[in-house]
């Protein structure tokens, strides 16, 4: 878990305020809300009334752990705090003076109305808005119902997902992907599919922190997309059971089941999903030579289809108030066949149809992996005060063995036939300590230290035969074994303090990078070693009427991504290959950013202008060789200034509408060449997102969303503009029990990337659909839990500093 961000052992006043009472000081009323078995009761709502006429002076809601700290003048006042299924509790003759008011614990019993009886709850926002993150929860878009985490990703603001799944966030594929604020064996594979792994009904929500203080790891040159599981806070039994279909085939089923009782807690969970991913592409290409010209267009089509299964199991338990240990284990498998099917049609310099050949790829492919979880907490009898050990180890296996063959109808040219066979296994072992303390007079103030090591290896072992009169013989340059090692080792240090409206923090961060990759076959072995200083530092300030003001400022790095370095990707189209390239270097990145919050009742609004300065970028151009073939690879560049203006806002129009939204705009100046070649662009470009849910009386709702690219210059050319509308409604069955969910992605098949790209001696173009559009049908039923519907706008948080 984040330290600090996902758990609090202090009231932060987060909770929404009432009106302002002019320019009085303000002191603090705070405390600790429990049960009668001492269990904390999380996000109650609390009002204070000014006890001379009782109007609401303020207002907010417990944290998470039941802690809450509200504002308020001197005055005379009366708490009365109210939450689903418990008495409402008030508390009389709050008298606020000369120090704060610390109510300690404030005990509320359970009603005698059966929990059973009761189908409103507070229904959570779609999009939360904070000054140091943004919070997308899963289960508030229809559309997401069914669905895995990319197809989740697709739909949260500020991140893209290219068609073939590459994530990024403002217009970079250089963000760290974490789960429960750790690696994960489920994002350890070198391929975008492990996400698919990770289905809708196991996540809480996607936290997108864009400027990550020194408490984080330094990767990722735009921040950090954590992806947070479900941890069921409700005692007893409860859970969630889903089946899905749909069309192109698609069937699935899952549960998680979750038992909470005193100070035990237990869950687990299982999904398995079969999947077909259909999809297409064109390419026309032009070679231009020195006494000719030729061309050839292209035409794909493609499935990629597998059965998936997904198990985690875990456990926490409080030996004490002050000491508490979990455990958490998952395990996933994967299988499928894919299939392409690529029509290639050549031209002559008359335009002339010359050749017309067609070639089969038919792969087996196969993914497991797994991993466990240690995380003990102690807290001490001063609050606030925390230290925290994790030990995190998975691993990872995938084997892909393919099968190629390629006719053609020139006479003369004999048909051929390839194998390709990669098998790939990652281990990953991680330990982490975190301790945290309040300092200053009134312990406004807060002191972070933390150790972490990781230590990842990764085998490839890579090999591509021809068959050469009915015997399979390897091609020397496609057959090695490559071993990548990449250990970090860092420490942090951080120290925030707040003082009125102003808060304000700072961290360095040290970390030394021991990294490794060795070519076994060929000998090859590139090792490097460097240590880095990362800094970072927030300011903020609160204004009146619930407006903030942030400034900060990250030093990041992005190491390159370990497939980067193998020289072999794969052979599925052997005019147009990628692979990689072993000699890249990390690209490093300072980070500026300024953040505008204002909140109303009913709606809130985030804008946000930033800055990025990187050196040794990196990126993929396109070459020709003599042969006619293609060859795309990374390379370090040079240096990047990027500009960017984010603005992101969320509202209930009416209590049946609520709407929310982002737009990002940027520009990017890129300067840089490779060998001799000047690979220099000037961009600029827009993203928009909109997302729109009405409510038909009680049991129906319906969602519309779409999402817009603009066009967009490139290093080599320009990437076109692409837009997708999606569609849901829901239903709500079995007095609230259940829920029945009809969701249609890419409503008019529009996903598909389109590109041009120039160099001295060829033109090319082409559009690539990854995934077609496809339609489903869910059914969710809950155990003990409840529908929960009511206003979905206008949440709002100014962030985690300077508590």
């Amino acid at each position: 878990m984040f330290p600090n961000i996902l758990s609090a052992q202090k009231p932060s006043g987060k909770g929404g305020q009432g009106r302002q009472m002019g320019k009085e000081a303000k002191l603090s009323i705070l405390g600790r809300v429990i049960d009668e078995e001492k269990e904390p009761i999380p996000f109650v709502s609390i009002g204070v009334f000014n006890s001379v006429d009782s109007s609401l002076v303020t207002g907010g809601t417990t944290d998470d752990k039941g802690y809450f700290e509200l504002k308020a003048p001197k005055g005379s006042y009366y708490l009365q705090l109210s939450f689903l299924s418990f008495d409402t509790r008030v508390i009389p003759n709050v008298a606020v003076d000369k120090s704060d008011v610390n109510l300690k614990t404030v005990t509320m019993k359970h009603s005698a109305t059966s929990l059973e009886a009761v189908n409103i709850e507070a229904e959570k926002s779609q999009m939360v808005l904070k000054l140091d993150k943004r919070v997308f929860n899963v289960g508030s878009d229809l559309s997401n119902r069914g669905k895995n985490a990319i197809d989740i990703l697709e739909n949260v603001p500020s991140v893209d997902v290219d068609v073939e799944g590459n994530l990024s966030l403002r217009n970079s594929q250089n963000v760290r992907i974490l789960i429960d604020g750790k690696p994960s064996s489920l994002v350890g594979v070198s391929s975008n599919d492990a996400l698919r792994l990770l289905q809708s009904d196991m996540i809480e929500r996607v936290e997108v922190i864009t400027n990550p203080s020194a408490r984080y790891d330094a990767e990722g040159e735009v921040g950090i997309i954590n992806i947070v599981l479900k941890k069921e806070k409700k005692k007893g039994l409860n859970g969630i059971f889903e089946v899905n279909a749909g069309y192109p085939n698609r069937l699935g089923t899952s549960f998680n089941v979750n038992y909470r009782k005193n100070k035990l807690n237990l869950f687990t969970g299982y999904s398995i999903n079969y999947r077909e991913r259909p999809g297409q592409g064109e390419t026309y290409h032009v070679f231009y030579q020195p006494d000719t010209t030729y061309s050839y267009r292209s035409t794909r089509d493609h499935s990629r289809n597998g059965l998936n299964h997904n198990v985690r199991l875990g456990g926490s338990y409080d030996f004490n108030k002050y000491n508490s240990l979990s455990v958490s284990s998952n395990y996933s498998y994967s299988s499928g066949v894919n299939t392409a099917k690529l029509v290639y049609k050549d031209y002559s310099e008359n335009n002339e149809l010359s050749q017309t050949s067609v070639r089969d790829e038919i792969e087996d492919q196969n993914r497991e992996s797994a991993g466990l979880r240690l995380n003990y907490t102690k807290l001490f009898k001063r609050p606030d005060m925390k230290w925290s050990i994790d030990a995190n180890h998975f691993f990872s296996f995938s084997f892909e063995d393919a099968l190629i063959d390629q006719t053609s109808d020139l006479p003369g040219v004999a048909a051929t036939q390839q194998k390709a066979k990669t098998e790939e296994d990652e281990t990953n072992t991680l330990f982490q300590s975190d301790f945290e303390m309040p300092i200053g007079k009134e312990s406004n103030g807060k002191f972070e230290m933390g150790i972490k090591a990781n230590i990842r290896e990764i085998s490839n072992d890579y090999l591509v035969e021809d068959n050469v009169g009915g015997t399979f013989v390897p091609i020397p340059e496609l057959d090695n074994h490559m071993v990548y090692n990449e250990n970090i080792y860092a420490a942090y240090i951080m120290v925030g303090n707040k003082t009125k409206n102003l808060s304000y923090q700072a961290g360095l961060r040290y970390e030394y990078s021991d990294v490794k990759s060795d070519f076994r076959r060929t000998n090859e072995v590139n090792h490097r070693t460097y240590g880095n200083l990362f800094p970072s530092a927030n300011v903020s300030y609160e204004f009146k009427k619930n407006s903030f003001l942030q400034a900060s400022y990250s030093k990041r790095v992005s190491r390159p991504r370990h497939w980067y370095l193998f020289p072999f990707y794969n052979l599925s189209d052997n005019r147009n290959i990628a692979r990689g390239n072993p000699n890249i270097n990390p690209t490093f990145t300072d980070a500026f950013e300024l953040g505008y919050m204002k909140k109303w009742d009913r709606a809130n609004f985030l804008i946000s202008p930033y800055y990025r300065y990187s050196t040794g970028v990196v990126e993929r151009i396109l070459l020709a060789d003599s042969n006619q073939i293609n060859y795309r690879f990374p390379v370090n560049l040079g240096f990047r200034n990027a500009f960017g203006l984010e603005v992101s806002g969320s509202g209930d129009l009416y209590k049946w509408w609520t709407m929310n939204g982002s737009f990002n705009f940027y520009r990017e100046i890129t300067e840089g060449s490779y060998k001799t070649q000047d690979y220099s662009a000037d961009t600029y470009a827009w993203t928009a997102r909109v997302v729109s849910k009405w409510k038909v009386k009680k049991a129906f709702s319906f969602q519309i969303s779409g999402r817009y690219h603009s066009p967009q210059k490139t290093i080599q050319g320009t990437r076109k503009s692409m837009y997708k509308i999606d569609l849901a409604g829901a239903l709500d069955v079995l007095k609230g029990n259940g829920t029945l969910t009809l969701s249609v992605r890419d409503l008019f098949n529009s996903r598909i990337r389109r590109s041009v790209t120039n160099g001295p001696d060829f033109y090319d173009e082409s559009d690539f659909q990854w995934m077609s559009r496809f339609a489903q049908l869910t059914f969710s039923y809950r155990l003990n839990q409840k529908k929960r519907r009511g206003r979905s706008g206008g949440e709002f948080d100014g962030g985690d500093m300077g508590r």
